[in-house]
């Protein structure tokens, strides 16, 4: 199973989430939900996939689903997509059917995620409907700064890694360390 997702202090606190593949199966992670009190974890439904990361809205009633673009056979679990915790309801988000590593940003009127075959960062405007390509360099393990102003992430090889930190406006990198 993938890191254990604890709801944000604003949610009422009485579930967590993770991720993760059913033991004696192979394919998808599945959404599995247990209570914060303890007890036996179940997937949410057989028919969502989390993808590779999933994250809670502030409020505790929205898990971001992360997508798995290369999965198969294609889905609309593929995609990314929001699953409405009150309600049961999946939206797939469109335009992301070759897009993982889905991460709001602090929020929630973005989306973060990386193309499967390049990693190049993409930005999502919800209200616009468009994905915006960041810059054209392959990144790894993003996060959205505290402001939102910036993704910080880390990029080349084993011999030449280092952090990035990438202006969300603009697509400016700035290197922060080398990792070598």
């Amino acid at each position: 199973s993938s890191d254990l997702l604890v709801p944000p202090d604003g949610a009422n606190g009485k579930r967590i989430a993770f991720s993760g593949i059913p033991v004696g199966t192979v394919g998808r992670n599945k959404l599995w939900l247990v209570s914060s009190g303890g007890g036996d974890a179940a997937p949410y439904a057989p028919e969502v996939d989390s993808g590779y990361t999933t994250a809670w809205s502030a409020d505790g009633k929205r898990l971001l689903l992360g997508g798995m673009g290369h999965a198969l056979p294609p889905s609309p679990q593929n995609r990314i997509g929001i699953l409405h915790l009150d309600t049961g309801k999946l939206e797939v988000i469109p335009g992301t059917e070759q897009l993982f590593s889905a991460h709001w940003s602090v929020d929630e009127k973005k989306i973060l995620a990386l193309e499967e075959r390049t990693m190049y960062p993409r930005i999502l405007d919800p209200a616009k409907g468009e994905w915006r390509l960041l810059t054209q360099e392959w990144i790894g393990f993003p996060n959205w700064s505290p402001d939102g102003k910036y993704i910080y992430a880390h990029t080349g090889s084993r011999t030449a890694a280092k952090a990035i930190r990438i202006e969300v406006a603009t697509g400016h990198i700035e290197e922060i360390a080398r990792l070598d």
